[in-house]
């Protein structure tokens, strides 16, 4: 019987796990007894052995023909495990001293007990229980199931797509390579998937999760939890706690949850939603749609053409680098388009309560609400739609268009439903434009038909007509007052009103509408 002492690779991970004495019996039946402070590797190689060692030894079935069974529970009146069949574990008689087994290259069912012990699998599809105490599984080769049970576990899955289930404790699980399930459960989880479409699942307690490359599914829990997807098209849910989440690269799915979250979501057009409370959300490269949800939200966009959503309170809203549509649904938010050509959406507003006066800068394209609205522009060429209500729009320098459309605001309605507009600095000399292109001159004919101007004379019952006059001039300011107003349904009422306030020395033409 050959003996021998070397560094050992007890998991078949690639892993120096220490140094053991070694002894490997014949294809006889023998009797291997060991009595000594230093760690052993026993292994019987067939022949109905008698094995006996203790808690710092291991039996083995790395040779065994076929697959084993072996439960350290299962103990005799003689003190001996109770061996049902497996390979070259059938017939032996195996002292219940060992706390550590090695499985064969087959399908395995390997189940601890109350001690740390260490089973592994090597290849195979192997069943794996740790039980109570601080144990290692090591599935090795194959789709491999550990249970960690009780205790400070670590779940090694090896190569294959394996099932890893921690128990209560605060384990370490590492799915390796393909595709993995990993759940956490009770306690502080470190949970690893490495390479492949993991799916995993911290459970509760303040969890730290990684998925690396592949198309992973993370979610966090209970608890303060981080998350990091790594590259490929994740899914990533948060749960219950302030979490911190990167997505990575790739088109992740990410949900902050309930908590005040920290959400980075890496390269890639993402979908980012923040949950409940105000969350620090980073889009990053890529166009992406970042909803923040409930609570006072800072929300970054990065670079790309991104699509920002604010709740109902005070949020900061900064698109970033490229043509960005932020969303603000109420609160007073501080807005920030920053580079690109960038719009300010407040259109979904529900309520007059809900829009507050937001405060933003290098926003290029507003669009109101359905309320009597206020909005400014800048020096830029800004594009401004006032939407439904009575809205008083300025373009404050610059070529602005101001854009009127039939299915956004109230004169292409009835009119007892329609409203006035006001557009305060209108100058034709800086490029000013008013749009009515979006609108149906006809309501009664099918396709989209534009407005014809009849100047200053008065409707003749005719759908289509788009009149202009001058109301007033004021003589201190020299400011002037023009009124536009146009009929689309052909009764000579006016359905649609816009005042028109500026310097006009040449009166408002032809050339100052796109129809």
């Amino acid at each position: 019987m050959p003996i021998d002492r070397f560094l050992f690779d007890l998991l078949g991970v690639g892993e120096i796990n220490g140094v053991y004495d070694v002894a490997i019996g014949t294809d006889r039946a023998e009797e291997i007894r060991i009595d000594s402070p230093f760690r052993w590797y026993v292994e019987g190689h067939g022949g109905g052995d008698t094995l006996v060692g203790d808690i710092y030894d291991t039996v083995g079935y790395a040779s065994s023909p076929e697959a084993v069974r072996i439960d350290l529970t299962s103990v005799g009146t003689d003190g001996y495990l109770d061996i049902a069949a497996g390979g070259d574990a059938w017939g032996d008689r195996v002292a219940a001293g060992f706390s550590s087994v090695v499985g064969s290259e087959f399908d395995d069912l390997l189940t601890g007990d109350g001690r740390d012990n260490v089973l592994a699998g090597l290849a195979g599809d192997d069943g794996l229980v740790g039980g109570g105490g601080n144990d290692i599984l090591a599935g090795g080769l194959g789709a491999d199931s550990l249970d960690g049970g009780t205790g400070d576990d670590r779940l090694l899955g090896g190569i294959g797509d394996d099932i890893l289930r921690a128990g209560s404790g605060n384990d370490w699980l590492e799915g390796g390579l393909d595709n993995d399930r990993m759940s956490g459960g009770e306690g502080n989880d470190h949970l690893l998937g490495g390479d492949g479409d993991d799916w995993i699942d911290g459970g509760t307690g303040d969890d730290l999760i990684s998925g690396a490359a592949g198309n992973d599914n993370l979610v966090g829990g209970d608890g303060i939890d981080s998350l990091d997807a790594g590259a490929g098209d994740d899914t990533i849910s948060g749960g219950a706690g302030g979490d911190r989440i990167n997505g990575g690269d790739g088109i992740d799915r990410i949900n902050g949850g309930a908590g005040i979250d920290h959400i980075s979501g890496g390269a890639g057009g993402d979908f980012i939603a923040g949950g409940d409370d105000g969350d620090f959300i980073a889009g990053g490269d890529g166009n992406d749609l970042i909803d923040g949800g409930a609570g006072q939200d800072f929300i970054w966009g990065g670079a790309g053409n991104d699509v920002l959503i604010g709740g109902m309170e005070r949020d900061t809203l900064m698109g970033g680098a490229g043509d960005d549509i932020i969303v603000s649904n109420g609160g007073n938010n501080i807005i920030s388009g920053g580079e690109g050509f960038d719009t300010l959406d407040m259109s979904q507003a529900h309520d007059p309560s809900d829009i507050g006066p937001d405060y933003y800068i290098d926003i290029e394209h507003f669009i109101g609400s359905r309320f009597d609205d206020s909005i400014g522009g800048n020096a830029s060429d800004n594009i401004i739609e006032g939407g439904l209500g009575s809205d008083t729009l300025t373009g404050s320098g610059g070529a602005d268009t101001f854009t009127f459309d039939k299915a956004d605001d109230s004169f292409a309605f009835r009119a007892a439903q329609i409203g006035s507009d006001t557009i305060t600095d209108f100058s034709s000399s800086e490029g000013d434009r008013i749009d009515l292109s979006g609108i149906d001159a006809d309501a009664a004919t099918s396709d989209d038909q534009a407005f014809h101007l009849i100047g200053d004379s008065e409707f003749s019952n005719s759908a289509g007509e788009l009149r202009i006059f001058q109301v007033q001039q004021d003589a201190p300011t020299d400011l002037d007052h023009w009124m536009v107003q146009a009929d689309s349904n052909g009764d000579g009422i006016a359905d649609l009103i816009i005042q028109v306030d500026g310097h006009l020395d040449s009166g408002l033409l032809a050339h100052d509408f796109t129809l």
